[in-house]
């Protein structure tokens, strides 16, 4: 219910409601909190679980680690102490025991089992750095070496953690001893974590704890539940219901369905080699203000307006899909006792709606604010048994299903993130805008991550679009975030539809076309042609007559690697015309069918049958026969176009009337071998008369058939979907 209640006593007395437990619809006192139990080995979490073989199965062997969270930070005022820092390190590692936890997997339990070790290996319990650099190119080879290499961490050992040194030297620096021993303004100190140990939550508590640490020289050790006691009350849950909701959500979704996106390269595999990069983009102010106003106005969470406009930019993105899924990064500190422990507790959870693109925006903001409320409540459900509730073939699968893209939304709350460290002070850094030439990262860890980052105070919203490089290449990923920015300035830019619009709009009619798209299909649209001849209207045929004896030599259609010039078309559309009309007997408003592939026959075909006076039809050639048989008894033809590569030759009797077949490959192969009919003009000699001989080549074929332009050229059925197949 969260998110549905207005004022802060409202919020204070639903958490309070939260810690209460009934039994037989009797209050009874508050919920307990989970003890310790005062262990050093058990089962993992489902967490760590999920990353460990996602990390071993979805990647190839060659791939890069997709799970190194290194954070850079600046000394930007005084030194930092290197033997108080580790000192510190130590404390921090010392209290937080995911970060000195080893992970392997156990044979006989059949389990992947975690093992704390124990403080006496010192600062062997992870990994200590020192280096010099002394330029920016130094650096960015460093933080792509941290983000990269996979032998800087050893699960099975226990390394999950390490601390990089990176100092700054210039031309009159020394070796002395204040030097060698601490870390001085414009330095670097990168904080390196395996993800397995660490999650984004985890990153503020660190920092805490870091400060606390080098300020007062120890840390409260009291005796409070540890990461491993929280992976065995896990285990211990009833899930029951929330299985029962996930069960219902996903019911009839297919799990490995493929999102339709504009895939560079689309995935013929569910293996990835690890490589990535980002695009980053920011709202300007008047917009932020917008949807501010408008998530307070209609009364919903701005993490639920965001998503919101993520459906319906997918819903566009993918050519109508309506029964949408991907994933959401939940942070899963669903307790009190959770928010205070570093460690991996993310879940990974699939929002799935059916979509009608008839709903207006603020309805469909409605039902995503429902789903929101209702996957908060059953959110402990872990990934993986969300997957094998629709997943029976196997406990482990390969790939991420209900996840071709993943949404994350970060909601920011503080403005300082720097940490002192005693007279010095240590400020973060985006660790892909250390390099001036771009804001790229160098790994993914799914196949699209569009993440929304949302700072309270200062009011900024940022996004971004983490992307797989075996999918995606980077003008792909920029138009993707043009489109969606098309799209907000549409719900909320300056001159966006108003609230009361918003409730009656369908979601449908919301584009997400580019400026330089509208105006190319404006031009496309602009139809109207003055036409030559006194500015009179001509058949078809006789326009591409005229074209192709003033323009013989050009190409005229083009198929794989097969081509023929306009002088060659116009040769075999005499060729097959006067085979209908002298060996068929075809007559003026006859329905020819023609029932073929994709094929430069296909186009000769319909030009002589238009030549022949007749009127076209096409056929499908994947279509049941039932459907073609009652198809042609509506035109009531006698004759059907086909090919080599069409459906077989056969005779349908229909009261008496024979239908006929015509291989048009094989008629023309035959006139080309007895190329004596008079009847057809020499490629050679139709092209060297210039305009004059084009006139009166249109005069000679419009001869053979009294047409003109108000004859019918073609019949089109509809696909007959509501019933019987109309004309």
């Amino acid at each position: 219910m969260l998110f549905k209640q207005s004022t802060i006593v409202e919020h204070v007395q639903l958490l309070k409601n939260a810690l209460l437990t009934t039994v037989n619809d009797t209050l009874l006192v508050q919920q307990q909190k989970w003890k310790t139990f005062n262990i050093t080995q058990g089962p993992t979490s489902y967490a760590q679980e999920r990353i460990y073989f996602h990390d071993q199965i979805r990647y190839e062997p060659t791939s890069v680690p997709i799970y190194n969270i290194p954070i850079l930070f600046k000394i930007t005022n005084g030194s930092v102490s290197i033997e108080k820092l580790r000192h510190s390190l130590l404390l921090v590692i010392e209290k937080h025991s995911p970060l000195r936890t080893a992970l392997k997997y156990d044979q006989n339990e059949e389990c992947l089992m975690q093992t704390i070790k124990p403080m006496t290996f010192g600062h062997d319990l992870y990994k200590f750095q020192i280096s010099k650099i002394r330029s920016r190119e130094e650096l960015e080879n460093i933080l792509f070496d941290e983000e990269t290499n996979e032998t800087y961490f050893d699960l099975a050992n226990g390394i999950v953690f390490r601390c990089h040194i990176i100092r700054m030297m210039s031309e009159i620096d020394d070796d002395d001893d204040l030097a060698a021993s601490s870390a001085r303004m414009n330095d670097y100190i990168l904080f390196n974590f395996h993800h397995v140990a660490f999650d984004g939550y985890s990153t503020e508590l660190f920092q805490d704890e870091l400060h606390l640490a080098y300020s007062n020289d120890t840390l409260d050790f009291e005796r409070s539940l540890q990461y491993i006691d929280y992976a065995q009350h896990e285990k211990q849950l009833d899930m029951t219901k929330a299985e029962e909701f996930w069960k219902h959500l996903l019911d009839g979704f297919e799990i490995d369905k493929h999102l339709e996106l504009p895939y560079d390269r689309r995935p013929s595999t569910t293996q990835r080699s690890g490589y990535g990069s980002s695009v980053n983009f920011e709202f300007d102010r008047e917009l932020v203000e917008n949807i501010l106003a408008y998530a307070d106005e209609v009364h919903v969470s701005v993490f639920q307006l965001a998503l919101t406009c993520y459906y319906i930019f997918l819903l566009n993105l993918s050519n109508g899909e309506n029964d949408l899924c991907f994933g959401n990064i939940h942070a899963n500190r669903y307790r009190p006792e959770l928010h205070s422990i570093i460690g991996m507790f993310v879940n990974l959870l699939p929002y799935r709606m059916k979509l009608d693109p008839t709903w207006s925006f603020e309805h469909t903001l409605l039902q995503v604010q429902n789903l929101c409320l209702q996957v908060l409540e059953n959110s402990h459900l872990p990934y993986q048994k969300i997957v094998q509730l629709n997943h029976h073939q196997s406990k482990i699968v390969n790939h991420l299903p209900f996840m071709p893209t993943v949404f994350r939304f970060d909601s920011i709350n503080t403005s300082n993130e720097q940490i002192q460290l005693d007279d010095a002070t240590i400020y973060p850094l985006s660790l892909y805008h250390t390099n001036h030439h771009t804001d790229q990262q160098n790994v993914s860890k799914f196949d699209l991550l569009f993440s929304v980052e949302y700072h309270h105070i200062n009011k900024i919203m940022k996004c971004s679009i983490d992307y797989s490089t075996d999918l995606f290449d980077q003008k792909t990923i920029k138009t993707m975030c043009d489109r969606f920015c098309v799209m907000l300035q549409q719900l909320f830019g300056s001159s966006s539809l108003n609230s009361a619009t918003l409730k009656q709009t369908p979601i449908c009619e919301l584009s997400i076309l580019l400026p330089y798209e509208i105006n190319l299909l404006k031009q496309i649209n602009q139809t109207r042609v003055e036409f030559d001849n006194d500015n009179c209207i001509q058949c078809i045929h006789h326009e591409f007559i005229r074209k192709a004896i003033l323009h013989p030599q050009k190409v005229c259609i083009a198929l794989d690697e097969q081509s023929l010039t306009y002088g060659e078309v116009l040769y075999y559309v005499q060729i097959l015309s006067l085979y209908l009309i002298e060996q068929c007997k075809v007559e003026s408003g006859d329905i020819i069918c023609q029932l073929m592939d994709r094929s430069i026959e296909m186009v000769i075909g319909i030009l002589a049958i238009l030549t022949s006076g007749c009127s076209y039809c096409p056929l499908n050639v994947n279509d049941p026969p039932m459907r073609l048989h009652s198809l042609i008894d509506d035109t009531k033809t006698k004759y059907v176009l086909t090919h080599t590569r069409g459906i077989t030759q056969t005779s349908l009797n229909d009261n008496d009337r024979l239908l006929k077949f015509i291989n048009v490959e094989a008629i023309l192969l035959e006139k080309q071998l007895n190329s004596s009919n008079s009847n057809v003009n020499d490629v050679g000699s139709i092209f060297n008369s210039g305009e004059t001989r084009a006139t009166t080549m249109c005069h000679l074929l419009s001869s053979i058939q009294n047409l003109t332009e108000n004859s019918i050229a073609y019949i089109i059925f509809t696909s007959g979907s509501t019933g019987k197949p109309k004309a």
